[in-house]
């Protein structure tokens, strides 16, 4: 089984910070920070991960309520209207996997 690893990045304050979402989606960092992640990207494959349950379901409070469940939908949006307005193509790891084996 392949292993994809997420990228990592400083962001303003100089705290560590990777491409899963759990932290955005628990409230503990703004969508702006994974913005700035994207901005900062360099080379090689950006992997933005995140669990399908999570803009519904915070871990840590329960059941997210619909306005939260929208701005959170909105959030993604963003950002992946971000990453492809960043010139980066938006693929799935599956997609990605036949192409490197493709090569």
């Amino acid at each position: 089984m392949p292993e994809i690893p997420v990228c990592w990045s400083r962001d303003g304050r100089g705290k560590k910070i990777v491409s899963y979402l759990w932290p955005y989606h628990e409230g503990k960092r703004p969508i702006s920070d994974y913005l700035d992640l994207v901005d900062g990207f360099q080379d090689g494959l950006l992997v933005i991960a995140t669990h399908s349950w999570h803009p519904v379901e915070s871990y840590c409070s329960g059941l997210r309520t619909r306005d939260d469940m929208d701005q959170g939908i909105a959030d993604l949006r963003t950002l992946l209207e971000h990453i492809e307005g960043s010139g980066c193509e938006l693929v799935s790891i599956a997609d990605h996997l036949r192409r490197k084996d493709a090569l």
